[in-house]
């Protein structure tokens, strides 16, 4: 980094996050604080109006602002990929939002600036591996559920809805009956081509995660909640409770697919003389026994034994509906 650009980003942090210690913006800009002091008397010099406090730090005076600044077009490039990626990934609400972003960045780009940003966007793209596959879109009830729990984040309302559980599937030792819930939804994320939401479940007294195409019947409530002060979307991680070891044994021609192809839970795997070992952990042996069948002749669950046995009953019964 050049020591313009290295002072720039300086005023810009300034700008941004107001009082900044200088040993903050030395590890921030990996450079060293005695840098940090000889850029801070540069700016000074320049005329930059910059107070600083011993022990507290450096800030701007009150009524300087940077004018805007212009973006590279690499910068711009990533920015307008970025509103691409949303447009295709999320719901027309979202992409509606990131087409004008992208019309506005590009609205203050000259000419030739807009040409080369051209040039790199047409060298990018970002699959929509829905798109690629025709996966049906969403249709208008979960568009509606996805605008309700956004309207229920924002205005921070409580919602109601019937719940079918990650048990309720068609590999299930029993039936699990639907739930209805009264959660205080927190915010809301996107992963693996689903949206789920985190927020506390007064059913369950306490915060848990749902994904938004096993609700049903949702009800915004005219009950508000205070989100706590100390959560933080961006820093959630979910309880993963993933006690139960499973171990399968996969033919070693099948190794290469097996790695391209891993399971979510799946925590080793080793290349053997004959075989390859596959370690896995999960909640419940349900969460398993779509992955391990997919593999055909090719998988053999070695432990733990229940698992051993409901694989052999679900190939029984997948060999009785091809006779």
């Amino acid at each position: 980094m050049t020591r313009s650009d290295r002072m720039l980003s300086i005023l810009l942090e300034l700008q941004r996050s107001g009082v900044v210690r200088a040993e903050d913006l030395a590890n921030r800009l990996e450079t060293s604080v005695r840098t940090i002091y000889r850029d801070m008397e540069a700016l000074s010099i320049a005329g930059i109006p910059l107070r600083s406090t011993p022990g507290i730090g450096y800030e701007l005076m009150e009524g300087f602002f940077l004018p805007p600044i212009q973006f590279t077009a690499l910068e711009a490039s990533m920015l307008l990929l970025g509103g691409d990626y949303i447009a295709n990934t999320f719901d027309q609400a979202y992409g509606d939002i990131a087409h004008a972003a992208q019309e506005k960045i590009e609205a203050t780009m000259p000419e030739k600036q807009r040409l080369q940003v051209q040039q790199l966007r047409s060298s990018i793209h970002l699959l929509n591996l829905d798109e690629a596959y025709h996966v049906p879109s969403a249709d208008e009830a979960d568009q509606e559920t996805l605008g309700l729990v956004r309207r229920a984040v924002l205005e921070q309302h409580a919602i109601s809805f019937t719940y079918r559980s990650r048990r309720a599937s068609p590999y299930a030792s029993e039936e699990t009956p639907l739930s209805t819930r009264s959660v205080h939804p927190y915010g809301l994320f996107h992963s693996r081509g689903s949206w789920s939401f985190v927020g506390h479940c007064n059913l369950r007294n306490g915060l848990r995660q749902f994904r938004l195409d096993r609700m049903a019947s949702v009800t915004l409530l005219p009950d508000t909640f205070q989100r706590p002060a100390e959560f933080r979307m961006n820093a959630y991680e979910p309880e993963q409770n993933f006690d139960l070891e499973v171990t399968v044994s996969f033919a070693k021609e099948a190794l290469p697919w097996v790695q391209e192809n891993p399971s979510f839970y799946l925590t080793g795997l080793e290349e053997r003389e004959h075989d390859a070992l596959a370690t896995l952990h999960c909640r419940q042996e349900e969460d398993l026994v779509q992955w391990v069948l997919s593999w055909g002749r090719h998988a053999r669950v070695l432990q733990p034994q229940s698992l051993r046995e409901s694989i052999q009953e679900h190939a029984i019964a997948m060999a009785r509906s091809y006779v």
